[in-house]
């Protein structure tokens, strides 16, 4: 996978990143960048009008970015290996992350997966599903 800008006049798209990089795509809140994760499994921002990537500082692996606060200064992720479902806040110019919150169905029987999560840009609202494996165990005595 590789991002691309395309003018609305038409002509060639161009390349804004390098080959390799994978999902979420997340649109920076003034709408100039957009972040991937690159082939080296960090977060970057790729510049919608050229110029040089930047790297999104604090990303651990195993985290997932969620979306940017509404003013650009933080990034909500979690990890959708856990259960509770910790999100957390971290904010890009000091790399430092606090637990925003956590998030668990009520019933946390066989969950699987949690996520993945949407929310809007001040946190007011968010939503997330989940997968849940179910099964039943028989016990048949007697039989001949």
């Amino acid at each position: 996978m590789r991002l691309y800008v395309q003018s609305l006049e038409g002509g060639k798209p161009q390349p804004i990143s390098p080959e390799g990089v994978t999902l979420p795509l997340l649109t920076t809140p003034d709408g100039r960048s957009v972040a991937a994760i690159d082939p080296q499994n960090k977060l970057v921002a790729y510049p919608l009008e050229g110029g040089e990537p930047r790297p999104v500082p604090g990303l651990a692996p195993g985290e997932s970015p969620i979306r940017w606060s509404g003013d650009g200064r933080s990034l909500y992720l979690y990890r959708p290996a856990e259960m509770p479902a910790r999100l957390s806040r971290l904010d890009i110019a000091s790399g430092q992350k606090q637990l925003w919150k956590e998030v668990a169905p009520t019933d946390a029987a066989g969950i699987a997966v949690i996520g993945p999560f949407v929310m809007t840009p001040d946190g007011a609202a968010y939503a997330y599903r989940y997968s849940r494996l179910l099964s039943d165990l028989n016990l048949v005595e007697g039989l001949k």
